[in-house]
C-alpha cells in the first residue's frame, strides 16, 4: 500500500470554534504548497479535521497519524482491509473519496499495520455497535477540479466557514484530486455535478472515542452480507456510511440487526 509521507493530525472542534482557526486553515488550503491530504467534515455533532501535523491550530494536537491509500476498488475493499485490523484490535480512521479510499492509523502502529494487512482476511462476527441513524439530508458526491477550487475561492470559503445551516458536508484534498460531499444546493453553488443520490447512516461514537476498534468492519460486514455497496467516512466522534438511495431501506433494516 502507498504510505503518504506527510504526518497528519485528527482534530474535533465545535462550529463556534471555527473562526479562531479560520486564518490558519485558509493559508493551509489556498496559499503556499497544496496539502498532500486535508479533510474537513461537518455534521450536527462536530467539525472533524485531518491535516498536516505541522500546522498549528492552537489546540492540543492528536497523536501523529499516517495515511495509507487503499489500492483495491473491489466492492469488498472496506471489509477486506478492516477485518484483519479489527482482529488485532487496531483502530482505523477510514475515509472514502471519489478518487479512492484511505485509512489513517497511528504512526506508532504503522509497521504493524503494514504486516497485518498482508494476512488472509478473517471471517469475524460483527461487534454490537450503537444503532446507526439515517440522516435526513440527501447527499451527492462530486469531484472538485482545480479550476473550480481556485476560480470559485470565495464560494468555497463561504461553504467551509460561513454556512450556518445544520448539514452534512465533507471536503477532501489529496494528491490524486479533490472531492466534496454535500447537498445539491451546495454543489450547484460551486458549479459541480454530483453522483446519484446518497443517504448517510451515522453512528455516534462519542462515548467510545476515536480509539474504538471494529466499527468500520462491523458496519461494512453487515451491509456487504446483503450485497449493499458502501462508502465510509470516519470522523473523530462518528462513523458515517454512505449508501445509494435505492439501497437505503435494505441498509437500514440490516444495520438495525445487531447480530
Amino acid at each position: 500500500m502507498q504510505v503518504l509521507e506527510t504526518p497528519l493530525q485528527i482534530l474535533s472542534i465545535q462550529k463556534q470554534q471555527l473562526p479562531s482557526i479560520q486564518h490558519q486553515l485558509l493559508q493551509h488550503i489556498f496559499l503556499g504548497e497544496r496539502p498532500k491530504f486535508f479533510s474537513f467534515t461537518e455534521n450536527d455533532i462536530e467539525i472533524s479535521l485531518v491535516l498536516d501535523y505541522r500546522v498549528s491550530l492552537y489546540f492540543d494536537k492528536s497523536d501523529v497519524y499516517r495515511a495509507l491509500a487503499v489500492e483495491s476498488t473491489d466492492n469488498d475493499r472496506i471489509l477486506n482491509i478492516t477485518a484483519p485490523l479489527a482482529q488485532h484490535n487496531i483502530s482505523v480512521f477510514y475515509h472514502s473519496t471519489l478518487q479512492g479510499d484511505w485509512i489513517l492509523v497511528r504512526e506508532s502502529k504503522l509497521q504493524q499495520v503494514l504486516e497485518i494487512i498482508q494476512e488472509p482476511v478473517p471471517h469475524l462476527k460483527p461487534k454490537n455497535i450503537g444503532l446507526p441513524v439515517m440522516l435526513e439530508h440527501s447527499l451527492y458526491m462530486a469531484a472538485v477540479p482545480d479550476h473550480v477550487l481556485y476560480d470559485n475561492t470565495l464560494q468555497m470559503i463561504q461553504q467551509l466557514f460561513y454556512n450556518t445551516q445544520d448539514r452534512f458536508f465533507s471536503f477532501t484534498m489529496t494528491e490524486d484530486g479533490h472531492s466534496l460531499i454535500g447537498c445539491q444546493k451546495t454543489l450547484g453553488l460551486l458549479g459541480l455535478h454530483g453522483s446519484e443520490e446518497l443517504r448517510c447512516f451515522q453512528v455516534d461514537l462519542r462515548q467510545e472515542g476515536i480509539e474504538c476498534c471494529g466499527v468500520v468492519h462491523s458496519m461494512a460486514e453487515r451491509l456487504r452480507s446483503v450485497g449493499v455497496d458502501l462508502l465510509y467516512l470516519s470522523t473523530y466522534c462518528t462513523g458515517n456510511v454512505l449508501i445509494n438511495l435505492m439501497d437505503s431501506k435494505q441498509a437500514q433494516d440490516r444495520l438495525a440487526q445487531q447480530l
